[in-house]
């Protein structure tokens, strides 16, 4: 049974309350770091290989060695035969170093699987939506880290409570030229009649597992058996874009399309 607060450190358990890292992990002191977060169903990562993949292609731009084991810490850490949904999330840092910018060349990673219950989010969301504020910040397209999903996440969290002053339930991040990126964790589809579009990744969106999405490409789904139906929800009053639906989709949420 999924015990609540138990860690895994470099595929080992640890106990609840333990100290589980260094105080001069890079990943604490500097953010340098990556991390994903996924579904597991009945024991089932949702495309685990590619939340994997794409781990590994950031860590390969920030030059920290790739973990031969992250794939098995992953599955080891979640029950046998666990009937509910389950939250992963894997965080790989450059692991303990001394302090300044520069990393030291023979540096060994930090991984760490945390599992935590499915978060259980109020009916009416699905069935009226969120309030959304339009973040006073902006997702910068040309960073080096753009669209890396780095452990630096100041900015989402400056947003949300922005949004939360608001009024609203979630910021939206624009990027530099104001076209519409992402949520402060989620990814933004818009349904514009039976097709679901996705921002592109020159937007400074993250690269989605839940629809994959080319680089420099938005994609489109198909929807079917559905008619278009006009929500005349402004965000900030304003129309950012002319469509039908907007969604907000992350591992703790979902949605279902065919």
């Amino acid at each position: 049974p999924l015990i609540p607060g138990a860690d895994w450190v470099n595929g080992q358990r640890q106990l609840a309350g333990a100290l589980h890292v260094s105080a001069r992990d890079r990943g604490l002191t500097l953010a340098d770091g990556l991390f994903e977060t996924m579904r597991a169903h009945r024991g089932v990562v949702f495309r685990l290989d590619r939340h994997v993949a794409r781990l590994q292609r950031s860590l390969g731009v920030l030059e920290i060695p790739a973990p031969a084991d992250l794939r098995d810490w992953v599955l080891a850490a979640i029950p046998d035969g666990a009937a509910e949904d389950v939250s992963v999330r894997l965080t790989v840092t450059r692991g303990i170093g001394a302090s300044g910018v520069a990393p030291a060349a023979d540096m060994e990673p930090t991984v760490i699987v945390t599992v935590n219950p499915f978060p259980v989010f109020p009916a009416a969301m699905y069935e009226h939506g969120l309030a959304i504020h339009v973040a006073s910040g902006r997702r910068n397209e040309h960073a080096m880290t753009a669209g890396m999903k780095t452990t630096a996440y100041t900015d989402a969290i400056v947003a949300f409570l922005e949004a939360r002053r608001a009024g609203a339930d979630d910021s939206l991040f624009l990027d530099t030229a104001g076209h519409c990126s992402e949520a402060t964790s989620s990814n933004l589809f818009v349904r514009a009649g039976h097709e679901l579009v996705t921002p592109p990744t020159s937007c400074a969106a993250l690269p989605g597992i839940t629809v994959d999405r080319q680089f420099g490409q938005g994609e489109k789904v198909s929807i079917l058996g559905t008619g278009p139906v006009l929500n005349r929800t402004l965000l900030n009053g304003q129309t950012v874009a002319s469509a039908d639906w907007f969604y907000l989709v992350q591992p703790g949420r979902s949605f279902n399309y065919a």
